[in-house]
């Protein structure tokens, strides 16, 4: 790690904890989409919890969540305190500046789902204690890690795309938010009704009920990361000092 990305980085996560009331403030809004997944769920699934699909599901959702928050912040942020031209004539290169505003966000995302993973853990024990301890099967932690990790990046990506070109970090976080949120909320309506049918949701049953998890989980990893590895690229090739500075 160069000294310029470690620069960047010690900035973005100073700029992080001093905006929107101080440091409890930014905690708060952070924490409270987490506390849904890692204690409402548990609490109401007891141990059934730890092996079924929903760790997954919010392994995904809350790394959407806390980028959606902080990643609008990157470039529309320095646009609004009219601080963008300074970053932009400074010695930093492209590179160091998109990956120093990226790994914060995504740091805080996947540290924010660990948290979420603990505590949903011990929240599903201590609700449905059986005299063990128990533990996420193997496959539901890889693909948890991993998946909100993916997740993470994907969603930082898009964001910072959103970002360059936003007025207002308000105008960013709408966008990002419509942007990574509306095809899963499409998916979830489109689910719903499909299952109300009985006959195509009996079909669909038997088909996921055919599905080796090992191979979705895998199928979905190999699509994730195609996608980060093309959003990146689409993140610096958008990246222009002189467009930004004019515009």
């Amino acid at each position: 790690m160069t000294g310029d990305l470690k620069t960047v980085i010690w900035k973005e996560r100073k700029l992080l904890f001093n905006q929107r009331g101080g440091k409890k403030q930014v905690v708060f809004t952070l924490l409270v989409p987490a506390a849904v997944f890692s204690i409402l769920f548990p609490w109401q699934e007891g141990i059934g919890f730890l092996d079924s699909p929903l760790p997954v599901f919010a392994a995904i959702f809350i790394p959407m969540l806390i980028t959606g928050l902080t990643v609008p912040e990157s470039f529309a942020g320095e646009r609004e305190r009219h601080t963008l031209e300074t970053l932009l004539a400074s010695r930093l290169s492209d590179s160091d500046l998109l990956v120093g505003k990226l790994i914060i966000s995504v740091a805080l995302a996947w540290i924010v789902t660990l948290i979420s993973f603990l505590v949903s853990f011990i929240v599903a024990n201590a609700t449905d204690w059986s005299g063990q301890l128990i533990f996420y099967t193997p496959l539901i932690t890889a693909a948890s890690l991993i998946l909100s990790l993916l997740v993470a990046v994907l969603s930082s990506a898009t964001g910072v795309i959103i970002s360059l070109r936003a007025s207002t970090v308000r105008e960013a976080q709408q966008t990002l938010m419509a942007t990574i949120m509306f095809p899963v909320l499409l998916l979830g309506v489109a689910g719903t009704v499909v299952f109300t049918i009985e006959g195509i949701r009996d079909q669909i049953t038997k088909i996921m009920d055919s599905i080796n998890p090992f191979v979705l989980v895998s199928v979905v990893t190999i699509v994730l990361i195609i996608a980060c590895y093309f959003l990146m690229r689409a993140a610096m090739r958008r990246f222009q000092r002189d467009r930004l500075i004019l515009g």
